[in-house]
C-alpha cells in the first residue's frame, strides 16, 4: 500500500460513499448461506433498516445505489423513507453490488459449508462451491462498480473544470469526524471538489471486498485496527464512510480515507 502521502498531489476532486449491509433476513438468523438467492427481510431486518435510516436522515445524497437482491433493495427504500432531503429519489439497482454467488452451497447452513471446504482440503474463505464465483472474481466486480461510478460522475462533472456541487451536498456531522491529517487533504483542499454524496446498499461479502480494495490496492488511511475488522462480515445494517480522491483527468481513484467502518451505533 502506498503511502498515504503520496497522493497528495494527484487529487483534484473527491467523492464521499456511504456503504450499507442490508437488513436482516430470517437466513441471517438461521446461519443459512443466501449467496445470490432472492431473500427477504425479516421483520428486524426492517426495523434495521429504518434505524440506519434515522442514523443519516441529514445527509443529503445525490446518487442512491442498491444490490438487485430484495433484501438489499428493501433497505434502501427504508433508509431513503426516514431522509429528510432524499425521500423521493430514485434508487439504481446495479447487480454488480449483489453478494458473492455461492453456487451449490446456497442454501445450506454456514457449518455444512465449513464441512463442505474440509472434503476438499480448504479453508472456508478460499474455497469456491461447484457453480460459485471466487473471492477473486467478487473483488473484481466490486472493484468494477467503484471505478464505474467515479468515472461516470467524474466525467460528468469534470468537463467543466469549476464544476462542483460542495455547496448542495450537506454531510451530517453527527456521525462523521473527518480527521484533515493527510497531505491531500490539508495542502490540496482548497483545490479539491465535491462531487457526489452516494449511498450504496450491498452485502457483506462484497463490501468486504471493495473495502479491501480500497485498503490492499490504492493508497488510503483507515482507522486503527481496520485490517482485521474487515476480515469480519459487517453486521446487519453496519455502515462504512468513504472519501475517495481522483484526478478529474483519469478519472480513476486516487486516495481513500475511511472515517469509520461497520458503524452499528443505530442498532443500540
Amino acid at each position: 500500500m502506498a503511502d498515504a502521502t503520496d497522493a497528495g498531489d494527484s487529487c483534484s476532486a473527491f467523492i464521499l460513499l456511504t456503504l450499507v449491509r442490508h437488513g436482516e433476513t430470517p437466513e441471517n438468523k438461521a446461519n443459512i448461506i443466501q449467496g445470490q438467492t432472492d431473500t427477504l427481510l425479516s421483520d428486524e431486518g426492517i426495523k434495521q433498516a429504518q434505524l440506519a435510516g434515522n442514523k443519516l436522515n441529514d445527509e443529503v445524497f445525490s446518487h442512491i445505489y442498491s444490490s438487485d437482491l430484495k433484501r438489499a433493495r428493501k433497505t434502501a427504500e427504508e433508509i431513503i423513507n426516514q431522509n429528510n432531503c432524499c425521500s423521493q429519489m430514485k434508487i439504481v439497482e446495479d447487480s454488480r453490488l449483489r453478494e458473492r454467488g455461492y453456487g451449490v452451497a446456497e442454501g445450506v447452513s454456514n457449518q455444512r459449508f465449513k464441512q463442505m471446504a474440509a472434503e476438499n482440503n480448504m479453508k472456508t474463505n478460499i474455497f469456491t462451491p461447484k457453480e460459485g464465483e471466487t473471492v477473486a472474481e467478487l473483488k473484481e466486480r466490486a472493484t468494477k462498480f467503484l471505478n464505474s461510478i467515479i468515472h461516470e460522475i467524474g466525467t460528468l462533472h469534470c468537463s467543466d473544470s469549476s464544476s462542483s456541487i460542495q455547496n448542495d451536498i450537506c454531510v451530517n456531522d453527527k456521525i462523521i469526524d473527518e480527521p484533515q491529517t493527510s497531505k491531500c487533504v490539508t495542502q490540496k483542499q482548497e483545490k479539491m471538489s465535491q462531487l457526489a454524496n452516494i449511498l450504496a446498499v450491498s452485502h457483506g461479502g462484497l463490501i468486504r471486498q471493495l473495502l479491501l480494495h480500497c485498503m490492499d490496492d490504492l493508497p488510503s488511511k483507515f482507522p486503527p485496527g481496520s485490517k482485521r475488522r474487515i476480515s469480519f462480515t459487517s453486521p446487519n445494517t453496519g455502515l462504512s464512510k468513504l472519501k475517495i480522491y481522483f484526478k478529474k483527468e483519469t478519472k480513476l481513484p486516487e486516495f481513500v480515507e475511511c472515517f469509520y467502518l461497520y458503524n452499528a451505533e443505530h442498532l443500540g
